[in-house]
């Protein structure tokens, strides 16, 4: 394995969001530039240190040997079109030590050639330059130190075993594979609705948190990280917190439960048997029998779990999918059970997805507001010009305020209005309509006041 250290002031952003290393073979006259040529000397498998404007903001693992790519896309205007091309998995770190605060060890422990460091502490001019292991573990350590949070932390220490540090420094005993009858218990349901329903909302909403059992229990110990499998994929993870026998079945089918730590479950892009195997060498292939594995490789597996979180978010199809269901539901609850829900509900939050925003509007407070109406826009005191699917007078929820301009996804800025006066709110933006709609959102959240009381 080697060491490499890339300045990517230019090209970071393009680089890091594609996972890859690129550099042109040539400079425009033709001539051959030796920090470019260093990208030819990268095999699958080196480690590379990255370097924007003096922060270390993340490490890769290349994942190819170099190889000649035409210039990607996004980096189009810039160089040549020919080019190498290193694939890397980055790893990025959310707080970054600064080269100029440890330029003197920097230096020190630099290679004496293709350094990336020169004799007044500042980075050489170019892109791909030689490291040290020494160099790696220094700013591994550093960056380690630094960093807020257990998490954070726990992430440094998956890519790296800090000096002093025991191996399995979060004292988790031993790792279980926990299988999950996709039939019995989410017939119909994807993955990402498992991930997103049960284990983001049912799971940590249960009193202690707890995971119900049908059949056989566990035998382990306190802290001991589960993964839990279904349909040959792993799709959570969580630490244990202890282990309830009934005495009595509960619902008429669950003998015990694993009661877990709410902070402790994650989601994240499934991985397969295949994929478990690289880092846990004990693992036999899946079955519906629990497996425990060995906790001496719990730095690895912390560092599978990783990666397969970073960038990862449920799809808003899954979302979507989601609030629809919730939509559904809430058509059949009482006012009570409503207030219930909007006081309970976490609904998602509002995404960014490439240049346009997505904002998830809450369910039950758009039910909640239809009710209150009583089957009439709430601007123009009609009735609704006729009835939807289920036999309900069709209205659509407004944001007096637009969420897109900061407007709260709360009752006392919704109204319900017909659909000609809701795209006409859109369409004239008309002060003096926008002044009734704030009263009558103001209006809506008495009205909810009171149904509480």
């Amino acid at each position: 394995m080697n060491y490499f250290f890339v300045f990517q002031n230019k090209t970071y952003n393009e680089e890091s969001a594609g996972g890859y290393l690129w550099a042109p073979k040539n400079g425009d006259t033709g001539r051959r530039v030796s920090h470019w040529d260093k990208m030819k000397q990268v095999k699958k498998g080196d480690i590379i240190i990255h370097s924007l404007n003096k922060n270390i903001k993340a490490i890769s693992v290349a994942r190819s040997d170099c190889y000649s790519a035409n210039r990607p896309v996004e980096l189009e205007g810039m160089w040549n079109n020919d080019g190498w091309r290193v694939d890397t998995d980055y790893h990025f770190f959310n707080n970054c030590i600064v080269t100029s605060d440890h330029m003197k060890k920097l230096r020190e422990l630099q290679p004496a050639l293709d350094a990336p460091f020169n004799s007044i502490g500042r980075g050489n001019t170019g892109y791909l330059f030689d490291a040290t292991k020494e160099m790696y573990d220094y700013i591994m350590e550093e960056t380690y130190k630094i960093q807020a949070s257990k998490d954070d932390k726990q992430f440094v220490a998956s890519l790296f075993k800090p000096k002093g540090k025991t191996q399995n420094e979060f004292n988790i005993p031993e790792i279980r594979i926990i299988p999950m009858s996709g039939s019995e218990e989410f017939p119909n349901k994807s993955c990402a609705q498992i991930q997103e329903q049960y284990f983001l909302k049912d799971l940590i909403q249960r009193e202690g948190c707890s995971y119900y059992y049908r059949k056989s229990g566990l035998v382990s110990e306190n802290n001991a990280l589960l993964l839990f499998q279904i349909n040959n994929e792993i799709i959570a993870s969580a630490r244990l917190n202890e282990i309830v026998v009934f005495d009595e079945l509960l619902l008429g089918q669950y003998k015990g439960a694993l009661k877990l730590y709410p902070d402790s479950i994650q989601v994240f892009k499934p991985f397969n048997y295949d994929d478990l195997k690289t880092v846990c060498p004990d693992v036999v292939p899946f079955t519906q029998t629990k497996q425990k594995l060995s906790a001496d490789n719990i730095v690895r597996l912390l560092g599978l779990i990783e990666k397969h979180s970073q960038g990862y978010g449920l799809t808003d199809q899954a979302q979507l999918v989601t609030l629809e269901t919730a939509e559904k539901e809430a058509k059949q609850l009482g006012v009570a059970e409503l207030l219930k829900r909007i006081k309970n509900n976490k609904t998602p939050k509002s995404k960014k997805i490439s240049e346009t925003t997505v904002y998830y509007r809450d369910p039950y407070i758009k039910e909640l507001v239809k009710r209150l109406a009583e089957g009439k826009c709430q601007l123009c005191s009609k009735m609704a010009p006729f009835v939807d699917k289920d036999g309900k007078p069709y209205l659509e929820e407004h944001h007096v305020v637009r969420l897109a301009d900061g407007g709260q996804d709360a009752i006392g800025n919704v109204v319900a209005l017909c659909p000609n006066c809701h795209r006409k709110t859109h369409i004239l933006k008309d002060e003096t309509d926008l002044i009734i709609l704030e009263g009558i959102a103001v209006s809506n959240k008495e009205k909810a006041k009171d149904l509480v009381s």
